[in-house]
């Protein structure tokens, strides 16, 4: 028998896949990583004993360290969250795609927001108005996956890297991959007319390569990567998910500062001046009232 290392790109059935140097494995994991509360995730760098090598099939043995993990969807291994907006409909939650950047730096991936559907002059003011608000603070990218606009940037921006695509449903987050797989890969969902959002197409997890001229880079295909929990960490930690609130928190009089209404604050003394977006404030707020109903419980 012999022992490979390799990573998990496809999870379907109970059935994992792992691209390993001598070609792609198809595995279980062994009775020992359930029994050690292991869970095996696409993204996965594993060790894997390969019992069959007329079949390539084998069994995971060890799942290594992971930089970062999802439960919904199981993913593992994120170098940048890509977190796509509609320039048309459904239009943008501010307080939604905060949220998505909030749980993006909560575990330290650093995030890219893509504006979709901005081929026509509607897009193109949406991707205006954010990049007043998130311009100074994330890289954002106005694209068209109908068209191909952008998606060269997008695919220079991806190389290297192990990619999620996040979003709520209808923005075009299937048009998006197809694009940059350069072929027909996804189901593309048409529209609900009564709630302007897609129909749910992606039905097991994949790590794909991304055609063309990008390096090395991989983009996770996965379902229900629509919304996301606040992770759990106390109100006063908050303030360290975004980063302007870091920034300007710096010249403030307490070192502890909430920036709610204390004395000398600068963040609210930045507020006032325009220096920080209304709406992020605004979404600060209410997931500070939120994690502290929360953990009132």
């Amino acid at each position: 028998m012999n022992r490979v290392s390799g990573r998990i790109i496809k999870g379907i059935g109970g059935f994992y896949y792992v691209e390993t140097p001598v070609g792609l494995v198809t595995t279980r994991g062994r009775g020992n990583l359930k029994k050690d509360g292991d869970i095996l995730l696409v993204g996965d760098f594993v060790e894997v004993t390969i019992i069959s090598d007329h079949e390539m099939e084998g069994v995971v043995e060890k799942v290594l360290p992971r930089a970062n993990s999802f439960v919904r969807p199981p993913i593992a291994n994120v170098d940048l969250m890509t977190i796509v907006v509609s320039g048309e409909k459904p239009k943008v939650n501010l307080q939604l795609l905060d949220r998505f950047l909030c749980v993006s730096e909560s575990k330290s991936i650093p995030a890219l927001i893509c504006v979709n559907k901005t081929e026509a002059s509607r897009g193109i003011a949406a991707f205006d108005r954010l990049y007043e608000i998130y311009g100074n603070i994330y890289p954002i990218v106005a694209v068209s996956g109908e068209t191909g606009k952008g998606i060269d940037e997008l695919r220079e921006k991806f190389s290297g890297l192990t990619v999620a695509l996040a979003g709520p449903s209808g923005v075009g987050k299937s048009t998006i991959l197809n694009s940059l797989l350069g072929r027909e890969h996804m189901e593309v969902g048409s529209i609900s007319k009564k709630t302007s959002r897609g129909r749910h197409t992606t039905r097991h997890v994949e790590l794909l390569e991304i055609d063309g001229f990008t390096k090395n880079a991989r983009i996770f295909d996965t379902p229900g990567f629509t919304s996301l929990d606040l992770p759990d960490i106390s109100e006063t930690d908050l303030r360290t998910l975004f980063p302007e609130l870091v920034e300007y928190g710096k010249s403030c009089r307490f070192m502890d500062c909430q920036h709610i209404g204390e004395p000398d604050c600068n963040v609210l003394r930045a507020l006032d001046n325009g220096d920080i977006s209304k709406s992020r404030y605004d979404s600060y707020r209410l997931f500070y009232e939120e994690i502290a109903k929360r953990n009132k419980f």
